[in-house]
Order: structure tokens, then sequence, then C-alpha cells
């Protein structure tokens, strides 16, 4: 699982022991190394606006192609033009990408979309972009909130009806939070910024029968959000205002220091008949910062009041346990689960570390490198690089 917290390639290197592995641009020797996608040109197959005259474009992983939807014309102000409304698939190995049917709607969609893709599907949830609001940074005026899927094998796409309670309402945030082992994608639909308590932001499409169905809303502040194993997670606790709690769990505000954390948990197996269980608290302990990311079937919460790192299992949701303390560099904009490691990049400056859950330790790797999306595709990182003279995207072996 892939989660962005919003690659031109250096090398991506994973110290197990004393033993590096290396997957990506260079040898050893700093000789050069084939890397598919930086040899020769996208195909001539592509919609004008090419890899390499955009950013910003919402990307997932079909299990044989990247699925690039959507972005900005690179270089341009933020806000000054519309977004695109194309998309195409991208063979990583190739190099090739073809266009695609347009989505079956007569405006773009604004530039924050929520993709998933399963099976022969490709969902897409955003809000028409109508026009663009000239006096603010890539806002458009309020359009409707949209559903989309795209049968991979026969090239269409088709409107996906919406409920009246998902359709009404506005400022979404549109996040795809993962998909669970019977095909249902678990959606943020809630607003962005301060929530009600009493609000459920969280969406299931079913892909096999086409419905739509909200989660029970965790009756909670929601502080961080992450999925894994069929299970849905969130983090609340109180808030501390110069050392007085200024709100409990229950109480909806802003600002503070996170103090007594605990999660809440959602088994999705069974989503109609489910309920929310809450774990014990980490009393007497204070979050300034914080980030709460899922692995394979736990969940990880770093303090960034100096490190400190607890893991909890979900599934077996017994109770904290530590770990070994995060490393000094804290800042991720990219978060990728593979099997039980948490891989935590900086793609901005080329750092990043991996957390193995069976050890609890950390491991020094070098990131790719870039500002743009980059998509974990099970075996590999494919990176979205306009800047790359040939291809636009880079693509970065991850040795086990």
């Amino acid at each position: 699982m892939h989660r962005s917290r919003k690659l031109r390639c250096i090398a991506l290197w994973v110290l197990l022991g004393a033993t590096p592995l290396l997957g990506a641009c260079g040898g050893a020797d700093d000789s050069t190394v084939a890397v598919a996608g930086q040899e020769g040109s996208t195909s001539a197959a592509t919609s004008p606006q090419s890899l390499l005259s955009r950013s910003d474009a919402a990307t997932v992983w079909t299990g044989e192609a990247l699925f690039v939807f959507g972005g900005v014309e690179l270089g341009v102000p933020p806000g000054s033009a519309p977004p695109y409304a194309d998309a195409f698939l991208l063979d990583p190995a190739t190099g090739e990408a073809q266009s695609i049917e347009p989505l079956p709607f007569n405006y773009p969609l604004e530039q924050n979309v929520g993709l998933a893709a399963s099976g022969n599907s490709v969902i897409a949830l955003g809000i028409l972009c109508r026009d663009r609001l000239p006096e603010e940074i890539a806002a458009c005026s309020p359009g409707d909130l949209v559903a989309a899927k795209y049968v991979l094998n026969e090239d269409r796409w088709e409107e996906l009806a919406l409920p009246r309670l998902l359709n009404e309402a506005k400022n979404f945030t549109r996040a795809t939070l993962g998909i669970t082992t019977a095909e249902q994608i678990i959606f943020d639909a809630g607003p962005t910024g301060s929530r009600p308590i009493d609000t459920a932001p969280y969406w299931l499409y079913d892909l096999p029968s086409d419905t739509w169905m909200p989660l029970p809303s965790p009756e909670v502040r929601v502080e961080d959000v992450c999925l894994t194993n069929d299970h849905l997670v969130v983090l609340t606790g109180s808030l501390l205002n110069a050392g007085s709690v200024i709100a409990s769990p229950t109480e909806q505000v802003s600002g503070g220091t996170l103090t007594d954390p605990s999660l809440r948990i959602l088994d999705l197996r069974e989503p109609e008949d489910s309920s929310w269980n809450a774990t014990d608290e980490l009393t007497d302990q204070m979050y300034l910062d914080y980030l709460l990311d899922c692995g394979s079937d736990y969940a990880l919460l770093q303090n960034g009041l100096g490190g400190d790192v607890v893991v909890h299992d979900v599934v077996d949701a017994a109770r904290w346990m530590p770990a070994e303390p995060a490393p000094a560099e804290r800042f991720y904009n990219e978060v990728i689960s593979v099997e039980d490691r948490l891989l935590f990049l900086n793609t901005l400056d080329g750092i990043g570390y991996a957390f193995t859950r069976q050890s609890g330790a950390w491991d020094l790797i070098e990131a790719p490198v870039t500002q743009e999306n980059v998509t974990w595709t099970g075996e590999s990182l494919v990176a979205l690089t306009p800047e790359h003279p040939d291809s636009g995207f880079t693509v970065v072996d991850v040795s086990q």
C-alpha cells in the first residue's frame, strides 16, 4: 500500500545489517545501469499533453500499467490554467503510453482526485472544475461531486451514480485510503479542515456490486487515519494547551498538543455489522508532532518530540509495543507498505528509512528524488519526473 503525504533518479539502497542491496540507476562503482523508462521517449500514442508537459497528475497502478490522470501544464503558475481532463496508461517497462477514452463529463476534475484500481477497473472520485476562480490559487468554482469507472479491457468510462448524502456534500477531501481484500475501496470523503465529531467522512465503494455505503463515525476527533489488513484505523486523544486539557477526544477543537493518544479500529470484513473498537491509551505521553501509518497488519505511531515509536497490532489488538526510536530525519512525503516493512521517503531530499516490524529496527535507504508522484507497483517505484529529458518518468527497483 502506498500513501502520499503532500523521483531524476538516484539509487535506492536498503541496508540490512552490513550488506547494501542496490536497486536503481547506478552500480556500486557508479557505472551506468539500464533502468526501464530512462531510455527513449513516451509513445506518440499519448495525448498532446504528455508526461513531459505536465505536473501534479494523479496516478495509480493497475497491475500492468501506470494509470496517469489529469494534472496541470508544467511550469505554469498554479491556478492560471485549468487542469487537464485526459488520462493515459503508461507501461514503465517499454516507455509506451496509450491515450484512453475521455471522462464522461463536460468539465475536467479538480486536481485532488481520488483514484483506485482493482481487477479490471479504475475508479475516479472528484469534483468538477467548472470555472477557475481568478483571485484564488488552484481553486475552482464549486462543482458537483462525480465518480466514474474506467474498464481497462474495453477502453471505456461509465459514470457511477452517487447516493444523495454523498452527492450533496461539498468541500471533499477525496483521498483514497486503500482497498480491502473484498474489492471495497475506502475513500475519505469528508470536508477538509475541522470536522464535526458525529460526521461519517469515510465511504466504502463495493466494486463487485457497484454500491456505496457510509461507514459509521468513530465519534471522536480524528487526528490521522490509515487502512491495513481490512481494518480502518484512526488516531485520537486529548489536546493540551499551556499544560491544561482543553479538549477530550470527543470534543471538536483545533490546535494543541496531543496527549494520551489511542486508536479506534473498524473491522471492514463485515462492514454492515461492524463498530469501532478502542485501544488502550498511551498515558502521560505528549505529541506535539506525530505520524500514524499502517503496515501489513499493524499501526505505527511516531512522536516528533524525541522520536519515540510505538506499534500496535490491528487484528489482534492487544497493547502498544515500543520500537527503536525513529531517525532524526522525520519529514516524509511518501510512505509505502511492503510486507512487514514501512518505507518512509523524503523524495525532495533523497533521504529515507525502512522500518521492519519483526525486528522493530530502522534501516537507512537512499530515496529517489522528485517533486512529483511516486507509485508503488508491488516490485518497484515509478516516479513521474517531468524534468527528465527523455521519458518523463523513472523506475526504481526495490530489492529484497
